[in-house]
């Protein structure tokens, strides 16, 4: 561990040294006892920018949204666009586990009214019709514009989910 960290302090950004030290922090398989380990390495570290991005996908996979959020709150004053991509990242790592209360929670900063987040848009339409919030649903994905790469796939979910609905709307 001191070795690894060695060779992070003098290259931050040598990425077999820090797989290598998230490997072994995962070697026992808890990922909470991982997370701790993280936390206090970047308490002492905090130029390892690489680490609140492991961390959030640890408290994806953990499902701790207190967590997640502390994370985004912290990365947002410094780099928003990160943030966000981190954001949407955990919202698909919590909808895998079938989590979606906990993915609304964190894309919920993302669906202000006056948003143009065409990622945030099509995710909570597929996390409300997971919900089975069907209406929710299609208002979301509604507001994809036809300009976005996403607007074919999120007319199929829309098509998709009023053909469950038995709607023509």
């Amino acid at each position: 561990e001191k070795d690894l960290l060695s060779v992070l302090d003098e290259y931050p950004h040598y990425q077999d040294a820090q797989k290598s030290l998230l490997d072994l922090y995962l070697s026992n398989g808890d990922l909470e006892q991982t997370a701790d380990h993280l936390e206090d390495v970047y308490q002492e570290h905090p130029w390892m920018t690489w680490i609140p991005e492991a961390l959030v996908e640890l408290y994806a996979r953990l499902g701790n949204v207190e967590a997640i959020n502390n994370h985004l709150r912290a990365r947002n004053e410094t780099d928003p666009v990160s943030a966000e991509q981190l954001r949407l990242a955990a919202v698909e790592q919590l909808a895998e586990q079938r989590e979606y209360d906990k993915a609304m929670s964190i894309l919920g900063p993302l669906l202000s009214p006056d948003s143009d987040n065409k990622w945030a848009w099509f995710y909570a339409g597929f996390l409300y019709s997971r919900k089975s919030e069907n209406d929710k649903a299609l208002e979301m994905y509604r507001r994809i514009p036809v300009t976005s790469e996403l607007y074919t796939e999120a007319i199929k979910q829309r098509a998709a989910t009023l053909v469950e609905l038995k709607r023509t709307d």
